[in-house]
């Protein structure tokens, strides 16, 4: 498959994955909106040193710094919603984020000598997101203090390019997949708040098109909001509302995998050849990476023991038809026999806010016949699933559909359009 075409293929799979993104959050928020806020902040960190080619004198440079201003919708007892009662009452902020990573600087250097007379760099990544913010303590003076999730989509100025931008394997495509995770301490004086914390910030294509080691940025976060209400007019009291939706289910979900080629791109990585100085061939590899397509049935076991939680086990069957030549970085070993399955269980987790979830799976591969030829350092026995999931109104809202992306160690290996479905086992009291 052609990069022109790969690249068509992960701007329609990652606009679709906004879309649903979006849908989700603003299907979830109330019909009557009246606790609103406008927020500003800045954050300084540094890019992170995640494993041994960043380590190892590729990574120069690290300072990074972010801005962003986002819409606050501030949820309260008024609203008499069982759920933001037990999230003791969240806020939802759809903003825009600029991050600037111009002084990241990136040479690789293993041999001692190369004929690459610049530095890579990363540029400037704008995004779109949505976030979820949680208190977990509030006082009457105007103290708080709270932890925030955020999902969206980036836009990056500056990708690897083999000829100009040949060390930066950390953002391989324009779009990126964008998660964030905060904590903050807050004060508020009348309708200002200001608030400060440790953030983490992550890039990545979702393992779509390759290179892609993705972006990883810590620091401090700092900021103020201003609301529309005064303090007092909002009200915050906990109310207790019975939950009658305690069950035994069974989850049958069904995903459709994108992934770009990692072994190829790592036997191109590993065995390019410089030859006298002759900058054309100082690459890691060609202009494109084939785009392979995935499957992946998993059958869970699922207790909804609260209005907010489910937990449960399951087990994943993958199917990768492409394993048997894309994939192989071992020439020597005998595949023509390989199964092109893999099986894993897991321990599932699900968090609920109104038809709004969030899907976490943390897996074992019972079989994994691919790890028998493969050179790939981002195999490991274990796997991650985490993702968004939004519940239709149908069929007494047993369907739910949205996006995972699946890791490696947090290592993305693909991304996936999901659709679920719940078959009631036993009703609890």
């Amino acid at each position: 498959m052609t990069r022109t075409s790969s690249s068509l293929h992960f701007h329609l799979s990652h606009i679709l994955h906004c879309a649903i993104a979006a849908v989700i959050c603003l299907f979830s928020l109330p019909q009557h909106i009246s606790a609103q806020a406008i927020e500003a902040g800045y954050g300084k960190g540094a890019v992170l040193k995640f494993d041994d080619w960043l380590t190892n004198n590729a990574l120069k440079e690290q300072d990074a710094q972010s801005f962003w201003l986002g819409y606050i919708y501030q949820t309260h007892a008024e609203e008499d919603c069982g759920y933001a009662s037990d999230f003791n009452y969240p806020t939802f902020t759809f903003g825009l984020l600029v991050s600037d990573f111009n002084k990241v600087r990136l040479r690789y250097n293993p041999r001692g000598t190369r004929p690459i007379d610049y530095d890579s760099r990363c540029g400037t990544s704008f995004t779109a997101y949505a976030s979820i913010r949680r208190s977990f303590f509030r006082t009457r003076s105007g103290w708080s203090a709270d932890y925030r999730f955020s999902n969206g989509i980036g836009y990056n100025t500056h990708i690897y390019n083999r000829y100009t931008n040949v060390d930066n394997i950390l953002l391989g495509s324009r779009l990126a997949v964008y998660f964030d995770v905060a904590f903050a301490l807050n004060y508020r004086y009348r309708q200002y708040e200001f608030f400060v914390g440790p953030e983490f910030r992550h890039l990545s294509n979702g393992g779509v098109m390759r290179p892609n080691k993705g972006i990883n940025k810590a620091g401090i976060g700092v900021g103020m909001r201003y609301h529309l209400q005064s303090h007092d007019s909002i009200s915050f009291k906990r109310t207790h509302k019975p939950f009658n939706g305690k069950r035994v289910y069974v989850n049958i979900a069904y995903s459709s995998g994108l992934r770009g080629s990692q072994g190829e791109w790592l036997y191109d990585a590993n065995n390019y050849i410089w030859k006298d100085n002759d900058v054309e061939n100082v690459k890691y590899g060609k202009d494109g990476y084939r785009l392979c397509h995935y499957h992946l049935v998993s059958t869970d076991l699922m207790l909804r023991y609260a209005r907010r939680y489910a937990s449960g086990i399951g087990i994943d069957a993958l199917y990768e038809p492409y394993n048997r030549d894309v994939e192989i970085q071992n020439p020597k070993a005998d595949r023509s026999d390989m199964s092109k399955w893999s099986f894993g269980i897991a321990a599932k987790h699900e968090v609920f806010f109104r038809r709004i979830s969030m899907q976490v799976a943390l897996g074992w591969y019972l079989s994994r016949p691919f790890n028998d030829f493969s050179n790939t350092a981002d195999e490991y026995p274990f796997y991650e699933r985490v993702g968004l999931r939004y519940n239709l109104p149908w069929l007494d809202n047993s369907i739910s559909v949205g996006y995972n992306i699946y890791a490696h160690l947090t290592k993305a290996y693909g991304t996936e359009l999901v659709i679920d479905f719940k078959l009631p086992v036993i009703k609890l009291r």
